[in-house]
């Protein structure tokens, strides 16, 4: 997993591309062929995958939270400093610890912060083990999110609302919806809407009919 790998399609869904090709085949001579590929991917490889060890579900959790560090923060957990060489950059992914996820994007959540950062010990065995423990754990905060987004587009509905937008604001109201099917205040908000906008249209068809 390595970011010229993740590509973003037109309607936003993921794929992941040219993945897993290598360890189809535990041929040595495939191996010394991947081996020498690998230089422009050292960036995105486990500690581990250094000494000798085979890629397995645990060194692409590694892959996964080293691009999901840079998605978050900006900038890579192990490139610390530009114009690194090969030989400073193997030090850095087998002996530093990366720099915290607040300390270089505060306002990141600590559960977040904690998620990924544990993708990325350097103990394997303290790793994440697989992605389905990883988004075990981040289901609550994508629930969290979801709801926190959900009231700020009921919020701005509600705005609309007041001033006379029905049409904006039921929109709004369905996306908030979409996000958070839980909101009680959301649907009781939709159907106020809905009411206003059919009242609107009858008083229209009734002022119609009197001229």
């Amino acid at each position: 997993i390595k970011p010229a790998n993740v590509m973003v399609l037109a309607d936003g869904s993921i794929k992941v591309m040219d993945f897993g090709i290598a360890r189809l085949t535990h041929d040595a001579a495939m191996r010394a062929t991947a081996t020498g590929m690998v230089v422009g991917s050292i960036l995105w490889m486990a500690p581990e995958l250094f000494t000798g060890s085979d890629a397995d579900a645990v060194s692409d959790v590694w892959s996964y939270g080293v691009v999901a560090y840079e998605l978050l923060a900006g900038v890579h957990p192990f490139q610390t400093t530009a114009g690194l060489t090969t030989a400073q950059l193997l030090y850095q992914i087998t002996q530093s610890d990366s720099p915290g996820l607040n300390e270089v994007a505060p306002g990141i959540p600590p559960a977040l912060a904690e998620i990924v950062e544990r993708t990325i010990t350097k103990d394997r065995h303290s790793r994440y083990q697989t992605m389905e423990d990883i988004l075990f754990d981040l289901e609550p905060l994508f629930t969290e999110e979801r709801k926190s987004h959900a009231s700020q587009l009921i919020q701005q509905a509600q705005q609309m609302a007041s001033s006379g937008d029905y049409e904006g604001a039921l929109t709004l109201t369905r996306q908030a919806l979409a996000a958070d099917k839980s909101s009680n205040t959301g649907r009781k908000l939709r159907e106020t809407l809905q009411r206003e906008l059919a009242q609107q249209k009858n008083r229209a068809r009734v002022m119609d009919l009197i001229r």
